[in-house]
């Protein structure tokens, strides 16, 4: 939602004599796509635990509950949450710390994007697990002092075919740089 937009324009710019085909899906289908060699590279949302692939780590985020601004959704029992489809690592991290910590909780929003959660939580109808650069200023970064257990970080990994053609490989050392671009600025 908010980075790839960035790296296609930046790569378009850069080298606009390069057709790219993009695909959107959930990491698993986009993994299964490279194994069947039908992609010649992939952006993949991973745990920051082991995970089976041969990925390149290009990104690392933490993740954040994420609240309206003086809302109250974070209050309620059970905790409404928003979250995606089974196979989403933000849905199992926040699942899995809300059970470990024995916080009830409901799938009050389910999507496959990222808006409909963002509309949820802004609207006070439930929180969400977001990266941290998703939350924006109309809403609250919950925790600890609200009940809520801490989450841990993922992975943006980049999966590329054993067979890069130089195209293919400017894409790629596009996508790093990107990374690397976006990584130095968070730091900052």
């Amino acid at each position: 939602e908010r980075l790839l937009p960035q790296i296609l324009k930046s790569f378009a710019q850069t080298y606009p004599g390069i057709m790219v085909d993009v695909t959107i899906d959930m990491s698993i289908g986009l993994k299964k796509r490279m194994e069947e060699q039908r992609l010649d590279l992939a952006l993949i949302n991973c745990a920051t635990r082991p995970f089976p692939t041969n990925g390149e780590v290009v990104y690392r985020e933490r993740l954040v509950w994420a609240g309206a601004k003086c809302g109250s959704a974070h209050r309620r029992d059970p905790l409404p949450i928003s979250i995606w489809e089974d196979g989403c690592i933000w849905r199992q991290e926040a699942i899995t710390q809300l059970e470990r910590n024995k916080r009830p909780y409901r799938v009050a929003y389910l999507s496959a994007h990222t808006m409909a959660q963002r509309a949820a939580v802004v609207s006070d109808l439930a929180i969400a697990p977001l990266p941290l650069s998703y939350v924006s200023e109309d809403m609250a970064i919950l925790g600890i002092q609200e009940g809520l257990p801490e989450l841990g970080s993922f992975d943006i990994q980049l999966l590329t075919a054993s067979q890069m053609t130089g195209p293919i490989e400017t894409v790629a050392d596009s996508i790093r740089a990107s990374f690397a671009e976006r990584s130095k600025a968070a730091a900052a």
